[in-house]
């Protein structure tokens, strides 16, 4: 207990602030050097209690020298006597500097002075850093006068009244007072069971002797027992003597002055101090109050563990009480003593009975319990014997030096004593003849020496254990009330059962034994009645915990398990030695470590209770959100165990060990070899293998109920032969998991055909994945060494704790397990997809492509209507047959979704097509009412004229043949809807509208045409008489017309020229209306059938007036331009229209002239304007000069400059004023300079031209896939723009009018050539970037090309950089025609070479591994080796590395087991081959199975050859085993036949080989079968031809040459090839079952020299015509 002692004394007022425990506890197990300082005397005796508040720390203060006290020992140091005198009033100045009241005893009195210490556990020897003894023991004594004892259990909520229990009757009172105000009122019951029985004597500082031991002092070298101060649970005094009579106190032991300002008087006793002069109360209180009184403590008895105290403080009237009691027992002596029995028989006193008589009733249960209380309290604490005990009371009477009285000394007065001592047998809550002492048990006494903190806690402890011992009493009283009749009882055959095997033994079957079972068996029915009614009652108050709160069920604890069990014949063992070994041996000796071992079992059975992965199988879910629940769980476990499992375990085991000191457990250990021999080594091991333990059970336990879980899903599926066929309807399933579906899918049909949304091949891998990552989480934990014991020098890679791995038999065991379940699982699941393959066609058709391709041909009715009802009948089907979900095994297949899309499409084709027949109908109707309603509208239209007249009664001829070719189209609409209506289509408004309005059309168009006839007669009347009035209108305007002609021969004044010109225009539009009329009327008189009338006068009349037209409006048109021309300004005048318009006027004036030849003033007139244009005409080439579009100031300058005067084009300035200056003098300066400005204009006009058309030219760039980049799209005219423009630019450089435009000619020839060859530049690098974009995309080429790679990735750099400044400005001239975007792109180029060369590099290495890369291109191959971890890429390029090798197959784990031919064929592989390594590597194991597969295959063939009849033998195996092995064969017998002489026999033998194949190829064969017969039957021609040929030229002997000049075919564990003296071994390179050419004597001779050349090493090249057996 020392160090918990240090922790309080740190944490009491006063102590030192850098005081620490543990630097104490160190400093214990070192040698202190250290001189040791005497005792001090107290600082408090200048200080009460009123000034601790006023008092600083007195460890602050000024820097003192820290070694002083070494100092003072020194002699140099020690001042000497004579140094100090000492005044003469020196004990006057002492008793002055008493400044208040201290704890510190000043007066003699009643109590010991040490009997106020409390036991500290401090050295009596100060050190330094250490509370003196002294201090700590004051500091103490103030702290416990500071607490209130009452206060503090009035915190605890204990009641001072109810430690004590009540009288008889207070049960009932408590219980009735309530009864009349409430219908059911909350009990509250007072405890009955003394307080003692539930002390808990380990709170006790000191045996009794100790306290009691406290009282003697030594005074004159004599011992003299004093009190020993303390509280106890007293009667009151007021209940005792009343309030008045309680106040007039006094003490019966005297002091020489007051008590002792320490020992304070309570509460209760100031409460009861009032005048001396009050009167007693009448009579006593019937129930006593107690209250906590300040006592004396006197003795102890050990045998009743019972302390004798007296008050301290008395009132007078119990002292008078007292006398007289002692008077009348003196006067009456022995009559009193018969009367009452003595203390023994009565077992109490009659202050007991008054205190209360509730303990009468408990008499029996604590004389039965009397020695139980004795050992238990015994058990608590250990007393000293009853001689010692003794002896301490008879030490000597209580005395005191200030006069208190003493216990009398006589004889009778020792037996007094002595008989009370005796008399005390049994005692109640006191024990007490006179109220003035008391014997009272340790719960109901407070020592003031003890903290009063600490006493509350003991006394609440007890009090409450006493409530719980109360309440379980009671409980069984309620149970024990509870009435046995109409329980439930043991059945009758259970309990014979139990007697019949209590009895089995023989002896126990007797009669005396039958009996006692009897009994037994009724106290057993008695105990299951009570445990019947135990249950109820608990039912019941556990409902309803309100009404019944004062019952307390109580809490079942568990049984104790005896030492030795059942077996009490234990044999000896040595048990001591065995311990001392273990103890030597074992962890547990050190509390700390069976801390350490108990948490880490603890948090590690925690451990194993987690799992791994979610196998509780509920709800199925898809592959990802499968995956994602069963990772979450494992980095669940994965936190858990790093995050909370590993820094836990460290803070418990570094908390538990982090007191101990150097040792066996110390973690503060710095040395290896000491840590290597330590416990605490074993410790750490015995935490990391009990961890490494945890991990395992975890793993091992989550695996196999990950694996349970599959297998339970997959069981039905076990042992499904691969090639399973569905068996049954698909709606259910024969494969049933045991406890649900794990995945959820979804059947589909799409596209790719019949699938399901999720790909079946990942969920082998994804729970080959899920159950590695469940392995991979728990094998990153790190030890715990390293972290507790951080003072050695650990490594700096991290040590983890040691799991299970991935490669255990156990695990791959369960792995391979699981993926063998899950593959079983899956060929049922692609048997049921397959039942659903009809549906493809159905479910991948689109409504409109198929209502496109059904109205590609024309339909009858009955056709639509047949397509329908076979859509209806098919859906019908669909979801009739189709179930909503179905279960395979660990699948749950939805097919809802399909039977849904499924029937929805096929509603959908029926309404489509039902609707596209009512569109058919609406448009057929519509049309039909379209053309009728033209009919109608044409017949009512009214005639403006004879014409409109004569059409409208010729189309009325038309309309008969097109109302019955309509009637016809009508008939079969209203059939249609007939049929539409069969099918219950809604028609809308429009179309039912449409339909009955089609059906009345023909009746209503007769109508009409009726009323149209008869208008037709009535208008053409009107229209002739019409006619004539028109006719003689005409007459008399043409003669008006010939008037006016004949009129314009008297104009002749030119100045009225405009005014005439109007009159020539008006005549004019009059001429040409009365042509127009002449020809209508004409024509309606052909209508009419009238005489045609001529009217010659309308031509005559135009003819004679078109020269007096020509020459007005021409002169007008003349005097209008010149006037303009010569007064307007020269800058609105334009050259070219002037001298057009000049030209043209004087061609017509010319023919007028000639025209007007005879009349006389016309002509004058007509020469007048000729003669004016004639005049003006020298002056164009002037005014061309002057108004050229290319002349510029710098022309005008030269200009003036030639002419010597100042010519600008303003806006004042006219021709007029030209000619007035005389510029018609200068033509020729003028016209030249014109020219050179107009060749200058063209030249900037064309450079204008150039710039505007590259405006609005843009590059067009495109996204490129999803590159997240652009390319360039250029197209040819831009290309030819820009070579034409390149060109033109040229030619304007080498004009000799450039001069102007030199340096902007220069600048656009710049641009047009830089943007020429930034196109050209990245035009090539976007060529090689698209085609090597692709290829280092892929990170296997990036990885095997680390350098080209970084090449790759800078040149894209720039490239994207590029491509996103085009994207923002695709204008070509702006962007291209930029230097360093060229420098850029030849950088780009520069890379992309060197990139390409370095590809080049790459393939070639890669085709010397595989020679057979040769016959691939590279892009072919970069397409492969971009794709190495994909082995089924090379499957599209195998047909060109290999003779015929179309495919591999391909299993689920990738391994090869097959290859196909290009026709089909299929071969196994003799070996299993997996794709790993590099594709070229594993590219030449497949050449090598290859090989080594048809080696195998031709040997096995050629066992069985002779064993099987031969048409059964060529259709078992592939094609071209088949002709190898036949020419094996067939070059045996030959052998053998030559050998034998018997070539003639074996002609026979090959025709009937060949009539067999024939009747093969006769019969059915399958396609590759026929192909192979095909192959075979002309080899074998070839061979009956060779053979008839031998026997043709007699050939005996093998060696012939006939004979050694074929080619044959040997087996000697190899396949050999000879002809003459050339053999070779058989290639086996597969030639899959392709077709034999026929074979001719040329064939046999290309054999035979070709031979002979690879024979010789070299080689050769057929040469000859076609068809004569080169192939």
């Amino acid at each position: 207990k020392w160090p918990t002692e240090i922790h309080e004394m740190a944490s009491r007022p006063g102590t030192r602030k850098d005081y620490r425990p543990r630097e104490v506890l160190k400093s214990r197990g070192k040698p202190q050097n250290r001189p040791s300082v005497g005792q001090r005397g107290f600082y408090s005796e200048i200080a009460n209690l009123g000034a601790k508040e006023s008092i600083l720390d007195p460890l602050e203060g000024p820097d003192v020298v820290q070694n002083t006290v070494l100092k003072t020992k020194k002699p140099a140091h020690v001042p000497p006597v004579t140094q100090f005198r000492t005044p003469e009033n020196f004990i006057d100045i002492l008793k002055a500097q008493l400044h208040g009241p201290t704890t510190q005893l000043l007066t003699s009195e009643d109590f010991s002075k040490r009997s106020w210490d409390p036991k500290v556990q401090v050295s009596f020897q100060t050190q330094t850093g250490v509370t003196p003894r002294l201090l700590e023991i004051e500091r103490r004594k103030r702290d416990f006068a500071q607490k209130d004892l009452e206060d503090i259990l009035s915190s605890r909520s204990v009641n001072a009244q109810h430690i004590i229990p009540k009288k008889k009757g207070s049960l009932s009172k408590s219980v009735d007072s309530g009864s009349s105000k409430t219908l059911r009122p909350a009990l509250e019951f007072p405890p009955f069971l003394p307080l003692e029985i539930f002390d808990d004597s380990e709170y006790d500082q000191r045996l009794p002797e100790e306290w009691i031991a406290l009282g003697y002092e030594e005074e004159g070298g004599k011992e003299i027992r004093k009190l020993v101060p303390a509280k106890a649970l007293l009667p009151s005094l007021a209940s005792l003597v009343g309030e008045a009579a309680a106040g007039d106190t006094k003490s019966p032991l005297p002091p020489a002055g007051a008590p002792p300002p320490s020992f304070r008087t309570s509460r209760a006793g100031r409460r009861y101090k009032v005048s001396s002069d009050s009167d007693p109360p009448p009579h006593a209180p019937k129930v006593l109050c107690h209250e906590w009184t300040d006592v004396g403590v006197l003795d102890y008895s050990p045998q009743t563990k019972r302390y004798l105290v007296q008050r301290i403080v008395v009132p007078t009237r119990l002292v008078e009480l007292k006398a007289e009691k002692e008077a009348e027992q003196a006067k009456e002596g022995s009559k009193e003593e018969p009367a009452s029995p003595p203390r023994e028989e009565r077992g109490s006193s009659p202050k007991e009975i008054e205190a209360g008589d509730s303990h009468h009733s408990l008499s029996s249960e604590r004389e039965k319990g009397d020695s139980n209380q004795e050992e238990q309290t015994s058990s608590r604490s250990t007393s000293p014997s009853g001689s010692d005990s003794e002896q301490k009371m008879s030490a000597g009477p209580v005395s005191s030096d200030t006069g208190s009285p003493q216990p009398p000394e006589s004889k009778e007065g020792e037996e007094r004593t002595q008989k009370k001592k005796k008399k005390v047998r049994f005692f109640t809550a006191y024990d007490t003849e006179d109220d003035l002492q008391y014997w009272v048990p340790r719960i109901h006494l407070a020592f003031a020496a003890e903290d009063p903190a600490v006493f509350a806690q003991r006394v609440s402890d007890a009090y409450q254990l006493r409530k719980e011992v109360e309440s379980h009493l009671r409980y069984n009283l309620y149970v024990d009330c509870m009435p046995v009749e109409g329980a439930g009882e043991m059945d009758f055959e259970e309990l014979q059962r139990i007697q019949d095997l209590a009895k089995s033994l023989p002896i126990l079957k007797t009669e005396s034994v039958s009996k006692v079972s009897e009994r037994l068996a009724k106290e057993i029915q008695l105990e299951y009645k009570r445990t019947q009614n135990r249950m109820i009652f608990d039912k019941t108050v556990n409902s309803d915990s309100k009404t019944f709160s004062y019952v307390s069920v109580p809490i079942k604890q568990p049984e104790p398990v005896p030492l030795t069990g059942m077996c009490s014949d234990v044999p000896p063992f040595p048990f001591q030695n065995v311990r001392d070994k273990f103890q030597f041996l074992t962890l547990f000796t050190s509390e700390e470590a069976i801390k350490v071992v108990v948490h880490v079992r603890s948090e590690c059975s925690e451990v194993t209770e987690l799992s791994l992965f979610h196998t509780k199988v509920g709800k199925p879910l898809k592959i990802e959100d499968f995956e994602l629940s069963q990772l979450q769980a494992s980095n669940q476990v994965q936190a858990y165990l790093e995050g909370k499992w590993i820094p836990q375990l460290k803070h418990l085991i570094w908390s538990s060990l982090i007191d101990v000191n150097k040792g066996w457990f110390s973690i503060a250990e710095n040395s290896w070899d000491v840590y290597l021999c330590s416990k605490l080594r074993r410790l750490m091991e015995l935490v990391r293998y009990a961890m490494q333990d945890a991990m395992r059970t975890l793993i091992e336990n989550s695996l196999k109920a990950f694996y349970l879980m599959v297998e339970d899903a997959c069981v039905e599926c076990h042992n499904v032969p691969s090639d399973y066929i569905w068996q049954g309807t698909i709606v259910h399933s024969p494969f049933k998991p045991k406890a649900g579906p794990l995945f959820s899918l979804e059947l589909l049909i799409d596209g790719e055909g019949v699938h399901y949304n999720a790909d079946l091949l990942t969920f082998q891998v994804m729970l080959v994945r899920v159950f590695d990552k469940g392995i991979q989480v728990t094998q990153k934990v790190p030890r715990l060494e390293r972290m507790i014991v951080d003072k050695l020098f650990w490594p700096k890679v991290p040590e983890l704790l040691e799991s299970v791995g991935s490669k255990e038999p156990s695990v791959c065991s369960l792995r391979d397990k699981i993926v063998m379940y899950i593959s079983e699982a899956l060929v049922p699941l692609l048997a049921y997809s397959r039942q659903f393959v009809q549906y493809i066609e159905l479910a991948n058709m689109t409504v409109a492509e198929y209502l496109q391709s059904f109205a590609s041909e024309e339909k009858t009715t009955q056709q639509v209507k047949a397509e329908i009802d076979r859509f209806l009948k098919e859906k019908s089907d669909i979801e009739s047959s189709f179930p909503q979900s179905i279960v395979i095994g660990p699948f749950y297949v939805m097919v809802d979704s399909l039977r849904t899309q499924l029937g929805k499409k096929c509603k959908e084709l029926a309404n489509a097509l039902l609707d596209f027949m009512v569109q058919n109908l609406k448009k057929e109707t519509d049309d039909i009412c379209e053309q009728f309603n033209k009919i109608s509208k044409r017949l009512f239209e009214r005639p403006n004229a004879i014409e409109d007249l004569t059409e409208q009664r010729d189309y009325m001829k038309t309309i008969p043949e097109t109302v019955h070719s309509s009637q016809e189209r009508i008939q079969r609409a209203m059939s249609d809807y007939d049929m539409v209506e069969d099918y219950c289509y809604p028609l809308s408004n429009e179309d039912f509208e449409a339909r009955w309005t089609t059906l009345s059309w023909p009746h209503r168009l007769n109508e009409h045409i009726e009323n149209a006839s008869a208008q037709m007669d009535q208008d053409e009347e009107r229209f002739q008489k019409n006619l004539l009035n028109d006719q003689s209108q005409l007459e008399e305007k043409l003669d008006t017309l010939q008037m006016i002609v004949a009129g314009f021969s008297g104009h002749t004044d030119l100045t009225k020229a405009p005014e005439i010109r109007n009159d020539v225009r008006r005549v004019t539009k009059d001429l040409k209306e009365c042509q127009t009329l002449a020809q209508k009327y004409n024509q309606r008189e052909r209508l009419f059938g009238l005489p045609v009338t001529q009217y010659d006068k309308v031509g005559k009349l135009t003819r004679d007036f078109e020269p007096y037209k020509n020459l007005w409006n021409t002169a007008a048109d003349w005097m209008r331009w010149h006037e303009s021309w010569m007064n307007d300004s020269l800058v609105n005048i334009d050259p070219e229209i002037l001298a057009t318009n000049v030209n043209g006027s004087f061609k017509t004036m010319h023919k007028c002239v000639k025209h007007f030849r005879d009349i006389e003033p016309l002509k004058l007139a007509s020469q007048e304007v000729k003669d004016q244009i004639d005049a003006f005409k020298p002056y164009i080439p002037l005014i061309q000069g002057l108004r050229n579009p290319g002349m510029r100031n710098r022309h005008w300058q030269q200009l003036s400059e030639q002419l010597g005067m100042t010519i600008q084009p303003k806006q004042n300035l006219t021709f007029a004023k030209c000619l007035e200056m005389g510029l018609q003098n200068h033509s020729e300066e003028i016209a030249k300079v014109g020219e050179i400005a107009g060749k200058e204009y063209g030249i900037e006009q064309a450079l204008d031209k150039m710039e505007s058309e590259w405006e609005p030219v843009e590059l067009e760039i495109l996204a490129y896939k999803e590159t997240g980049t652009f390319i360039m799209r250029t197209g040819e005219e831009m290309s030819q723009q820009l070579d034409d423009h390149i060109v033109m630019t040229q030619a304007m450089s080498f004009s000799p009018y450039k001069k102007p435009f030199e340096g902007r000619i220069t600048t656009w020839e710049n641009k047009l050539r830089v943007t020429q060859d930034v196109i050209e530049e990245w035009s090539v690098c976007q060529r090689s970037w698209l085609y090597l974009e692709p290829i280092f995309s892929s990170d296997d080429i990036n990885r095997q090309l680390p350098v080209e790679g970084k090449r790759y990735q800078t040149m894209e750099r720039i490239w994207r950089k590029v491509m996103n400044t085009a994207k923002q400005n695709p204008k070509t001239i702006q962007l291209c025609a930029d230097q360093k975007l060229l420098d850029n792109l030849k950088e780009c180029n520069k890379l992309l070479d060197q990139v390409q060369k370095g590809l080049s590099d790459y393939l070639e290495t890669k085709r010397s591994a595989f020679p057979r890369f040769y016959f691939l291109s590279d892009d072919e191959l970069l397409e492969i080796l971009s794709q190495t971890k994909d082995p089924t890429a090379v499957q599209p390029h195998l047909r060109k590395c290999f003779e015929n090798i179309s495919r591999l197959q391909f299993e689920e784990d990738l391994c090869i087991t097959k290859m196909f031919s290009g026709e089909g064929e299929e071969v196994p592989f003799s070996e299993q081959l997996y794709p790993k390594g590099n594709v070229e590597d594993w590219l030449c194991e497949v050449e090598r199975v290859m090989r080594g597969s048809l080696k195998s295959i031709i040997g096995q063939s050629l066992e069985q050859y002779p064993q099987v009849p031969r048409t059964d033998w060529v259709l078992s195996w592939p094609g071209q085993i088949v002709i190898a092995g036949c020419q094996v064969n067939w070059t045996t017998e030959v052998t053998e036949s030559i050998a034998h002489g018997d070539l003639e026999g074996l002609t026979k033998r090959l025709v009937d080989q060949l009539s067999d194949l024939v009747s093969l190829v006769r019969g059915k064969l399958k396609r590759i079968e026929r192909m192979m017969m095909s192959a075979l039957i002309v080899i074998e021609v070839h061979a009956r031809d060779v053979v008839f040929k031998m026997v043709e030229e007699g050939v005996k002997d093998i060696n012939d040459f006939e004979w050694i000049s074929q080619l044959r075919y040997y087996w000697h564990e190899d396949l050999l090839i000879r002809a003459v003296n050339a053999e070779f071994v058989y290639g086996y390179e597969y030639l899959g079952n392709t077709g034999r050419l026929v074979i001719t004597p040329l064939t046999d001779r290309c054999y035979l020299t070709l031979t002979g050349a690879l024979h010789l090493k070299f080689g050769g090249a057929p040469a000859g015509p076609a068809g004569t057996g080169k192939t």
